[in-house]
């Protein structure tokens, strides 16, 4: 069953709170999801992909 995007809002929200990052997180994603964050310090991946990268934070310096 879909979640709703109000549903998913509030589990990222309790997920960040209990920093489960590992646990929780990850199911929020698609398993081919990607996550930029092209505002981040040059020493900072600028993306994240897929289920297993996003909420272990060991992206990439490239993304496209």
């Amino acid at each position: 069953m879909a979640r709703s995007r109000r549903d998913v809002l509030a589990a990222y929200r309790r997920a960040i709170l209990a920093l489960s990052a590992e646990d929780n997180l990850a199911d929020l994603y698609v398993p081919d999801g990607v996550h930029e964050f092209p505002f981040l310090v040059p020493v900072r991946p600028d993306c994240y992909r897929g289920r297993e990268e996003i909420p272990s934070g060991s992206g990439t310096s490239e993304c496209g």
